[in-house]
Parts: structure tokens; C-alpha cells; sequence
């Protein structure tokens, strides 16, 4: 099973999210980007790959001890961007911004969670982002270079002055892959304290 942990959006902030993708794919004529379907869109706090079946029960458990004890994460969207930069583009992402701390101590307890069954820590600082999609490969494998009108599409994205939301629910979600793209499957959620 490949499996990741996620923090799920509040409805208003997917509608607002989907949004700001509508206007980019608007800008994307020459359809460089294969968007992500905006009912998949979630905050991944921390990606485990293939797993066997047999492993979920004890990731359940861990999990469970783990984000119990942790408050809901107050988010607000900010704006838009790219990996590994605009020009030659990979990811298309949305910024977040939080109130408080409340999200970064919920990434560091999953990670303390799954260390002692054998997921490594990523190295790299945690970059809360949501994947709006991805950019199509030119020859070689190479990310093809964003035309100006999508770049600057992105540059632009003003999110809602919306308050930040209360998203208080963590999920061991299983993702399966196809051609039609990633469908999601919650295998277990928890609830975060308010």
C-alpha cells in the first residue's frame, strides 16, 4: 500500500482553494500542468511510501498516541509558487500561514511517531504547501520551461482575506495510483483538540 499522513482542509478553504486553481488552469492554454483534483488536495505532513498491509495496525496505534494530545492547526492560504522555482517548474504549490505553532508540533509528533517503526525524518525543513498540480515533462525528462502567461498567473495569486480556519482533522491515507490520477483513501483519521 503506499501510504502518507495528511492534515485534511476545511471545506471553505478547499472552495477557496479550488478557486485560485480555476484561475490558473484558465491561464495554462497550452495545458503544461496536470492539475490535482481539488477534493484530493490535502496538507501531506509526512510521506511513508510502499508499506505492507500487515504494518498499518501499528502505524494506527502510533499515530493515535501521537496526534491525540495536539491541538487543531489554524491556517490561512498565502500565495502561490513553484519547485524548484517558476522557470523551469516541477510542482505548482499554494502557500500556507499559520496562527501559532500548533502545526509545526503536529509535523515534529508524526515524525516522532513513525521514527521507531522505521521512517527516517525528512532532512529537509518542513514547507507547508498544497500540490495544485504538476508540470508536464518535456524531452528528456526535463520540466518544461512555464509559459509567461502561467508564470505570471502565478505571481499574481492573491488568496482570500479570509481568517485563518480551524483544521482539526490527521488521516493515514492510501493513495491509488492510475492513469485517471491518485484517488485517496482515508484508512484511519483522528480528530485534534480545539
Amino acid at each position: 500500500m503506499r501510504l502518507f499522513i495528511a492534515l485534511h482542509l476545511a471545506p471553505a478553504t478547499r472552495a477557496e482553494i479550488e478557486s485560485i486553481q480555476d484561475g490558473l488552469r484558465a491561464a495554462d492554454h497550452a495545458r503544461q500542468v496536470r492539475w490535482v483534483d481539488p477534493g484530493g488536495i490535502h496538507l501531506t505532513l509526512q510521506f511513508l511510501g510502499e508499506v505492507p498491509e500487515d504494518r498499518a495496525p501499528a502505524l494506527v496505534q502510533a499515530l493515535g498516541h501521537a496526534v491525540s494530545a495536539h491541538r487543531a492547526c489554524r491556517l490561512g492560504l498565502a500565495g502561490a509558487g513553484a519547485f524548484p522555482n517558476l522557470r523551469r517548474a516541477r510542482v505548482l504549490w499554494l502557500g500556507l500561514v499559520e496562527e501559532g505553532d500548533a502545526l509545526q508540533a503536529l509535523h515534529r509528533a508524526v515524525e516522532s511517531a513513525t521514527e521507531p517503526l522505521g521512517w527516517q525524518p525528512e532532512r529537509r525543513p518542513f514547507q507547508p504547501h498544497l500540490t495544485l498540480g504538476r508540470v508536464r515533462e518535456g524531452q528528456g525528462g526535463r520540466p518544461l520551461e512555464l509559459r509567461s502567461e502561467l508564470q505570471h498567473a502565478v505571481e499574481r495569486v492573491v488568496p482570500p482575506g479570509s481568517e485563518p480556519r480551524l483544521h482539526d482533522r490527521v488521516a493515514l491515507i492510501r493513495s491509488h495510483l492510475s492513469s485517471a490520477g491518485a484517488r485517496y483513501e482515508d484508512l484511519h483519521s483522528w480528530r485534534l483538540a480545539e
